[in-house]
Formats: C-alpha cells, sequence, structure tokens
C-alpha cells in the first residue's frame, strides 16, 4: 500500500541499497519530496515500477513524435471508465480509500508519467473530482491541463457505470492521432480511417529489470527514477484536491 513506501524507502535508503519502488512513488507530495531529496545525492540507483515505458507501445510511440509523424501536437487526453471500483481482481483493504486508492492514482498515474516524460510539465488548471463520502475515492473526475506550457490535457474518469472497462492515451496531431488503448494496443487514426499498428510482444516487466541491472552495474539505461515519481505525485495530488 502507498502509506507504507515513505517508511519502507527510507530504511532502504539509509541502508545504501538500490530500491525500485512501485507507484505512486509516495501517499502524498511531502513525502515523495522527503524520499526523492533522501537518495538524489547518494550513489544509489532508485527506480520506479512503470512498466509502460518498456513497451513496444511506448517505442513506437516515442519513434512518432521524434519522426514528425502526427504533424504538429494539439493536444492529448487521458480517459478512464471503470464499471467496477475496485476492479473485481483487485479488492483489497486500500484500493477504494480516499487517501490511498482510486483510479486517478492506481491508472491515471501511469498515463501522467508517460506524459511528462515524452512531453514535459503539466499544469493542472482545473480539476472537479467527485466523492461520495470522506472514505471512499473519487468515482468521477474531469479535469484540464496544459503540458509544456502549450498543449492543452484533458483527464476524463468515471466509475461504477454500465460501460466495459475503457482506458485510454490519446495524442491528438495536425497528421493524425496515436491512442494507446487498454495498456497495449495502439490505434492511429487520420481524418479517413483508424488501424492497429502491429506491434512486438515484449515482456515490459523483464526489461524494466533489465535496466535496473545495466543502470546498477554502472552502465546506461533507461530508468524511470524517483524525480520522475515526485513530479507525478505532483500532478495526481494537483487532481485529487
Amino acid at each position: 500500500p502507498p502509506k507504507y513506501h515513505h517508511e519502507m524507502a527510507l530504511k532502504i535508503i539509509d541502508a545504501g541499497k538500490h530500491i525500485l519502488c512501485e507507484k505512486p512513488l509516495a501517499n502524498s507530495v511531502i513525502e515523495a519530496e522527503n524520499m526523492f531529496n533522501a537518495v538524489k545525492d547518494k550513489p544509489i540507483v532508485n527506480a520506479m515500477n512503470f512498466p509502460l515505458n518498456y513497451t513496444s507501445a511506448y517505442d513506437k510511440i516515442s519513434k512518432m513524435l521524434d519522426s514528425g509523424e502526427l504533424g504538429v501536437i494539439m493536444g492529448m487526453e487521458i480517459h478512464g471508465i471503470f464499471p467496477n471500483w475496485p476492479r473485481l481482481w483487485q479488492v483489497n483493504p486500500w484500493i477504494d480509500s480516499k487517501d490511498q486508492g482510486g483510479f486517478t492514482r492506481e491508472v491515471f498515474t501511469h498515463f501522467i508519467q508517460l506524459v511528462l516524460h515524452l512531453f514535459g510539465p503539466i499544469e493542472v488548471l482545473s480539476s472537479f473530482p467527485r466523492y461520495v463520502d470522506d472514505e471512499h475515492s473519487e468515482i468521477s473526475l474531469i479535469a484540464t491541463g496544459r503540458v509544456d506550457g502549450q498543449y492543452p490535457i484533458l483527464f476524463n474518469g468515471l466509475s461504477g457505470v454500465g460501460h466495459q472497462e475503457d482506458i485510454k492515451l490519446k495524442i491528438y496531431g495536425t497528421l493524425g492521432t496515436v491512442e494507446l488503448v487498454n495498456w497495449r494496443d495502439l490505434y492511429m487514426t487520420d481524418s479517413s480511417k483508424r488501424t492497429q499498428i502491429a506491434l512486438e510482444d515484449l515482456d515490459a516487466s523483464l526489461r524494466l529489470i533489465d535496466a535496473l541491472y545495466v543502470k546498477i552495474v554502472g552502465g546506461t539505461s533507461k530508468v524511470v527514477d524517483f524525480e520522475s515519481g515526485l513530479e507525478t505525485v505532483e500532478v495526481v495530488e494537483r487532481l485529487l484536491k
């Protein structure tokens, strides 16, 4: 559970051990700042479990952005519809709690981190989370923001509705729109058609561990660190206020 990350991580850092932390980095911005400050000047590899960064879908999106295939970026959207929250396979004591759980922390966090990595800082301009009481997590979220000072972003989430689970990150460009659907399916849409993009079947978790190992032995690899984890927590907590 997120509320234990801070205490456990500080003990590991004090012991001089390398660390891989589950997302979100911590249960609050203050705790996340403490964790980042504790590790930033130490020779310790610090990493976050953000497996989307190690998928072939991420590789393809990154190449499309670098090549200009989408044209001028016009905006993006993070979208999540959940018929049940908690999801039936993930029922536990904290996943639906207001202070630790909810789909924004548990699911949107992954896509927020991806947007931060690909485009830059996210400024939350308006946010309207809806709660049924003071104990349970949000049942809906509508929010707007600005990415890297220029791109509009929309956050749209609903739970407890008669709809199949539907999770998307959409990046809109003047020449086309790329859409990551339900974690692993990638689509390209232009003004006339929507096409699924064939992707290599890669083990993202194994690629993450490989990258972490390379970093530990002194090599160069892509590791999502605590600084990125802190930036993500800052956005998530602003969305939920």
